[in-house]
């Protein structure tokens, strides 16, 4: 009779889960130890607010820290850029921002928020650019950017926005008496409504990504921004007249809601950090290219530019000084006009 032939035995039960790959290697005496697989940690994406376009001085700044913060972080911290106003108003982004659902946002308004923030925009107050950046980039821009704080939001550096200039539709301002009655679009910066006023133009406040059109309406007889705004926004189109005041230099914070400050690490907030001053250094080229070039840009395009005397505008404003002096201190602003550059 024949017997069936033997039955193979089973295998004991920690192999039975080996797939056949690792029963062969098995065989082969073969190390059965699973090859570790490093799996980059998922990228943190960071919300980023503007109000003005990418090829302005804001949204240069923005893109250089974006590209030196993705490098500096293996591509671990990304940034998420809206510009022209995507994400709303300057004060709507100040809000987001205080509130914790807008990362982050370049914002030339802290005066709106905290009125001691706007001590930077008190007219003729620097000597020069240099003068500008070494206050900024030294402990009285830090203590300025401290003074947010307490509304949520962490202040990481200056950028540029740069000086001011007024325009007018059609009519030439040579001298202070010559605001007189001028309806003149401002940012809303206390101080440089306070400004206005005190020269004899009648400021009011609008947003500026409703500015164009007011202008266009002729809501508005003038209104005052950077060299780079004025080009960059098509300003010239419905503004014939520039008057080169450089009454106020304006500077751009790069601001931070805590909240998303405080989920990233020691180190990447480091990293952070250095890809901001990489962003200032941006927008101030940017800036300093406008007004060495952008001048004649703008005159190439039709507008009439008009050299002023300064000081005669600053002599005007002594009215507005005792004021300035009670709102952030005449110790503060003594500091910053005598320092050195």
């Amino acid at each position: 009779m024949q017997q069936d032939p033997p039955r193979p035995r089973a295998l004991p039960a920690c192999l039975r889960v080996l797939g056949r790959r690792a029963w062969l290697a098995l065989a082969m005496g073969g190390a059965l130890a699973r090859p570790h697989v490093a799996r980059a940690a998922p990228a943190t994406l960071l919300r980023v607010g503007t109000n003005l376009g990418l090829q302005s001085q804001f949204g240069q700044g923005a893109r250089a820290m974006a590209e030196r913060i993705e490098a500096l972080s293996q591509g671990r911290i990304r940034i998420d850029l809206h510009t022209h106003g995507q994400l709303g108003t300057d004060a709507d982004m100040l809000r987001a921002v205080e509130a914790g659902t807008l990362d982050m946002m370049l914002s030339g308004t802290l005066g709106s928020l905290v009125p001691a923030a706007g001590v930077f925009e008190v007219p003729f107050l620097f000597r020069d650019m240099a003068h500008a950046h070494a206050v900024l980039d030294g402990p009285i821009g830090a203590a300025v950017l401290r003074l947010v704080e307490p509304r949520g939001i962490i202040g990481l550096g200056w950028g540029e926005n740069g000086l001011r200039h007024l325009t007018t539709r059609d009519r030439p301002v040579r001298s202070p008496t010559d605001l007189a009655g001028l309806k003149l679009r401002v940012n809303g910066a206390p101080v440089i409504m306070t400004t206005f006023r005190t020269l004899g133009a009648e400021p009011a406040f609008l947003e500026f990504i409703q500015l164009r059109r007011a202008l266009e309406a002729r809501q508005f007889d003038a209104q005052e921004n950077p060299i780079t705004v004025i080009e960059s926004s098509g300003l010239w189109q419905v503004q014939k007249c520039l008057m080169l005041t450089g009454h106020v230099y304006s500077p751009v914070a790069f601001i931070m809601a805590r909240a998303s400050h405080d989920r990233l690490s020691p180190g990447d907030r480091d990293l952070l950090r250095q890809a901001v001053r990489e962003g200032v250094a941006a927008s101030r080229r940017i800036a300093a290219a406008a007004e060495r070039e952008g001048i004649a840009r703008l005159r190439g395009q039709g507008m009439e530019v008009v050299e002023v005397d300064r000081a005669a505008f600053a002599r005007a404003l002594a009215p507005a000084e005792p004021g300035f002096a009670s709102t952030f201190g005449a110790e503060r602003l003594a500091a910053i006009r005598t320092a050195a550059a």
